[in-house]
């Protein structure tokens, strides 16, 4: 069980060191991270140039947290890799409590976006479906910030050093608990959203509509997949290391924890600013001379359970709340 995103083993009695163990996965994230906090300086930077503060207050408060959580984490990793390979020339040392708090942030980061996805899936779902696939979708959530809490509480007791003097440390079943109840919350929230505008865009012969939908999931596709493949990784990796792979002492799992949380501030930025697309304001990306501009379509929803149409902006299915008024058309 790791106590820092990267310190998790002592050498082992194999003759594995700590640091043939966690180098490779080290050097892979301190890229991976720092292509990342690039990736989101520059959405967050663009939200704040298309938003011209008219966002709604709600999302922009959980827009600065998580970016701002995001940029703290970075910050820990990179004092992380310093601290164990040049300060201590790759040697186990037992983690900070700044190192020990990373599943908290990891959390801090995930269960805002998150619960964005899960009011989406709320107004998109018929009303006879919501309380079967809501509650459990909220009890997935709310599971993920108690283990969360339950994690870092036990990483920061003085006796937590991150693993037995020899040996891989096995199983730790709280943690494994804490990586698959957000994993399997994201699997489902994308099945949700990928079925629903799949569905409508089968229902649909407009071009112009067709179009529209057809930038929404390719929009899902770049925002929401890529934390969740990432969470899948995590999982496996930790299963392989801990449980079928023990000898093998390649510890890639924290690295790619660490990342996730930065793909998560990523998909909520891209989401915000591909929201401001929909709504019909200019995008800074051109075609030759002219500014591509993405239509505010409306599509109906088609599930085949629900007896009544329901027709929403485009723009609205990537908003924080449901929609004031019904389209009159």
């Amino acid at each position: 069980m790791p106590d820092s995103p990267t310190a998790l083993m002592v050498t082992t009695s194999t003759g594995v060191t700590f640091l043939k163990s966690t180098l490779a996965a080290g050097i892979v994230g301190l890229f991976i991270q720092g292509l990342e906090i690039g990736l989101v300086i520059t959405q967050f930077s663009t939200w704040l140039t298309r938003t011209e503060h008219k966002e709604r207050h709600l999302l922009s408060i959980i827009a600065f947290f998580v970016t701002a959580v995001g940029f703290l984490q970075t910050g820990i990793y990179f004092s992380t890799i310093w601290r164990i390979y040049v300060d201590n020339f790759g040697r186990f040392v037992v983690g900070t409590w700044a190192e020990k708090v990373h599943v908290l942030l990891t959390t801090a980061i995930a269960a805002p976006v998150q619960s964005l996805l899960i009011s989406r899936c709320f107004n998109i779902l018929p009303e006879n479906l919501r309380p079967y696939i809501i509650i459990p979708l909220v009890l997935l959530l709310l599971g993920s910030i108690v283990l969360s809490i339950l994690v870092t509480a036990g990483m920061l007791l003085p006796s937590f050093i991150g693993g037995p003097p020899n040996g891989s440390p096995p199983v730790w079943p709280p943690f494994l608990l804490y990586l698959t109840f957000p994993t399997v919350l994201d699997m489902v929230l994308c099945y949700i959203l990928f079925n629903y505008l799949t569905q409508t865009r089968k229902k649909v012969f407009e071009k112009e509509k067709r179009r529209g939908i057809g930038r929404l999931i390719t929009n899902v596709w770049q925002s929401a997949i890529p934390p969740t493949l990432c969470s899948v990784g995590v999982v496996i990796t930790y299963l392989a290391t801990h449980r079928f792979l023990p000898r093998s002492r390649q510890l890639w799992y924290p690295t790619l924890q660490a990342m996730t949380g930065k793909l998560y501030v990523l998909s909520l930025l891209h989401n915000l600013n591909v929201r401001t697309l929909f709504a019909g304001e200019e995008t800074e990306e051109t075609t030759g001379d002219r500014s591509l501009t993405l239509p505010a379509i409306n599509y109906t929803h088609t599930s085949g359970l629900d007896p009544h149409d329901v027709h929403q902006p485009a723009h609205d299915f990537l908003s924080v709340t449901p929609r004031d008024e019904e389209d009159p058309s």
